[in-house]
């Protein structure tokens, strides 16, 4: 992991131009919990560079052949479900869309992404929203040629090509307005997990967990004994903030702290489109939810919407939970928070 405080205005651009799925995630530790029952089990574990990051399965389960084989599956599952949403493929079906405008032959797990994505849209009254490329876009082109973010006229003019309105949904065919385009990064690496789980499920394996560069998923647990997640403190980036228990639950955490530009952090990736601007208040959101998707797109909306509202939204679901930092590493919880930490 990079260190944030050596990110050069250079570096951000590199980064922020081939993210891709997000690979900048804010880092998470993991493992199981200590136990006689996990020490027992046999263990598989393997790391691969994946959505330019870093993917880690770990599987335990009575048979070491059964938890290889649904470690591979697992694997393999994601390789399989990445092209989907990969916005800088140029044969792929999102950056065929935001090409033409148009797209026909779209299919079920890019349909269930892009309606979850219209969901958090309107529960949150615009804090998520995938239109919002054309102000990143701005943002890095006038970052690389002017060395400064751009100018509050272009910034009004590019938010006229934001908003759910520009995108007409309807069963296989997405159609954008002239101009707007989509991202998904903010959402689409916790379904690739998700797709990661069910696979592993399927071959039958006992417990797993699922870190894609901070988008954690957990599948099961072994007599009760839950896996021990720990979340990046913002102000030490070598230090963790909290550590929290999860069992069969996703974890994700949005940040600014490391894809930004310049030493402030005042501009960075995650740009409410509203106004086209970086929240000021938001230093990290950590989200809780029943799947990683859900946690994925969440923690962003959480992030954007800021500490008070994202935690007014965050009462309004079922089985969510939040943490959200504001400047200072000031606390924003959700009633049931707590529960999950560890000291």
């Amino acid at each position: 992991m990079m260190n944030p405080t050596r990110i050069t205005r250079r570096n951000w651009l590199k980064l922020s131009g081939t993210l891709g799925l997000a690979s900048l995630a804010p880092a998470l530790f993991f493992r199981p919990a200590s136990g006689r029952d996990t020490e027992k089990i046999p263990r598989v574990a393997k790391t691969l560079p994946m959505m330019n990051t870093t993917v880690e399965i770990t599987v335990l389960d009575a048979s070491r052949q059964r938890a290889q084989e649904a470690l591979e599956r697992g694997f393999a599952t994601m390789r399989e479900t990445v092209p989907l949403f990969d916005r800088f493929d140029s044969n792929g079906r999102i950056a065929r869309l935001n090409q033409s405008g148009k797209l026909n032959d779209t299919p079920p797990a890019l349909q269930k992404v892009l309606q979850r994505s219209h969901q958090l849209y309107t529960m949150s009254e615009g804090a998520f929203d995938i239109t919002v490329l054309p102000l990143l876009e701005k943002y890095q082109y006038s970052i690389e040629r002017n060395g400064r973010p751009p100018s509050p006229e272009t910034i009004r003019q590019t938010k006229h090509l934001t908003g759910w309105d520009k995108i007409t949904l309807r069963q296989k065919i997405v159609r954008l307005q002239s101009g707007s385009r989509i991202t998904l990064d903010g959402i689409a690496k916790g379904y690739i997990v998700d797709a990661a789980a069910r696979a592993i499920r399927r071959c039958g394996a006992e417990c797993a967990l699922i870190n894609a560069g901070g988008d954690v998923r957990a599948v099961g647990n072994k007599h009760g004994t839950p896996w021990m997640v720990g979340i990046q403190d913002p102000m030490r980036p070598e230090g963790f903030y909290q550590r929290i228990r999860i069992c069969d639950m996703a974890i994700a955490t949005s940040g600014r702290y490391v894809n930004f530009f310049g030493s402030s952090m005042r501009h960075n990736h995650l740009v409410r489109s509203e106004n086209g601007f970086s929240p000021r208040r938001s230093v990290s959101a950590s989200v809780l939810a029943p799947s990683a998707m859900l946690a994925d797109g969440l923690s962003t909306t959480f992030f954007i919407a800021g500490p008070e509202r994202g935690l007014e939204l965050c009462r309004k679901l079922s089985g969510v939970e939040a943490l959200i930092l504001a400047r200072g590493n000031r606390p924003f919880t959700s009633s049931g928070w707590g529960k999950t930490a560890s000291a």
